[in-house]
């Protein structure tokens, strides 16, 4: 009898994760934080998908924060989930059911033109700590649970990048390799460089494998290289320099930033990437030495057809880079005793030195 209650006990204990889930949305949605509220409902109902009450939170919230779009799919699990002769368990009344038929039909028809942003607030706290025992879950060959927490991970926190290739091994191990590579291509698009880049590589499919695209990147002077958000670094985290020969990413847009330190200068150039491409992005540029007496701030405009000069002020450095151009530059003295207006060309590799008014 006693074993029986024990096994009784476990078995019907709630899941900690979902528990710490939903305690932490309901202190959020008590503090009127909804974005960080909904983010951890999404991530609640990642592990309890049929919890009506809070399908029905969800849906009241998205609407009364204006997410219309966000609000229509929740409404329409509680029209179709827990209404109507289809509802076996768990029912709603049918007065709920009407209320809630009448608002999914209005918001539908608003939801067509509602362009807001969604609702939605990076946990990161709780994300480490979720991924932390997937990761253990993992180890020990627990591969649904382990798929289970690192989505709600995911849903936490979606820059946690780490997430994507441990879900590609899972999916690998669970025998779904198209949603393996999903996720591992997901990781190569910003995590490209370093041994875990090219372990995931070898993981690919071969039909994965010819979505790859491969880049050259080099640069007047030596640069290093942010990929949408994450700097490009090597595997003890060191950020790489240009050159950069042959890095394979998975084909698509990317904002490749260039940030050229010694020259003070940054700029992202935006490529589109083909499966089995191989190109060089260059970014040229030159620079402006300096040294005036007295002192002056140099404004600078690319000179541009039928186009308005849009100056910027270049700071307060010696050696300033810009790319390659026709510029009009603007000189005013910190004392007012001077102005000058001059216009140069920037060539590649060139420094180019201002030293007298």
């Amino acid at each position: 009898m006693t074993t029986f209650l024990i096994a009784f006990l476990i078995l019907t204990a709630p899941d900690p994760t979902a528990t710490v889930l939903l305690e932490e949305g309901n202190k959020s949605y008590n503090n009127g934080d909804m974005a960080r509220a909904a983010t951890l409902y999404e991530a609640y109902l990642q592990l309890n998908a049929k919890d009506r009450a809070v399908i029905v939170r969800m849906a009241e919230l998205y609407q009364s924060s204006g997410r219309n779009d966000q609000a229509v799919p929740y409404f329409r699990r509680i029209t179709t989930e827990f209404c109507g002769t289809g509802c076996k368990e768990n029912c709603l009344k049918e007065a709920e059911c009407k209320r809630h038929q009448e608002v999914l039909t209005k918001i539908s028809r608003d939801s067509a033109t509602d362009d807001q942003v969604p609702l939605a607030a990076k946990v990161p706290e709780i994300a480490a700590k979720i991924f932390s025992q997937a990761v253990e879950l993992k180890k020990n060959r627990k591969f649904e649970q382990a798929r289970d927490l690192l989505t709600v991970a995911l849903k936490l926190d979606p820059d946690l990048v780490g997430v994507y290739r441990h879900l590609g091994e899972v999916y690998e191990q669970l025998k779904d390799q198209k949603q393996a590579d999903e996720f591992y291509l997901w990781y190569l698009r910003v995590r490209p460089a370093g041994p875990l880049a090219a372990q995931v590589r070898t993981k690919l499919s071969k039909a994965a494998t010819e979505t790859l695209a491969k880049i050259t990147l080099t640069s007047s002077w030596g640069c290093y290289i942010v990929i949408g958000s994450e700097s490009l670094t090597d595997a003890k985290g060191r950020a790489l320099k240009t050159p950069i020969k042959e890095l394979s990413l998975p084909a698509g847009r990317y904002g490749i930033g260039f940030v050229c330190q010694e020259q003070h200068l940054a700029r992202r150039i935006w490529v589109d990437l083909a499966a089995k491409e191989n190109r060089t992005q260059d970014f040229a540029f030159g620079t402006i030495a300096v040294n005036l007496n007295p002192w002056a701030r140099i404004l600078a405009a690319a000179n541009i057809a039928d186009t308005k000069p849009q100056f910027m002020d270049l700071g307060l450095f010696d050696v300033i880079g810009l790319p390659v151009g026709s510029y009009t530059l603007k000189l005013n003295a910190f004392d007012k005793s001077k102005t000058k207006t001059l216009t140069l060309e920037v060539k590649p590799k060139e420094s180019i030195k201002i030293t007298q008014w």
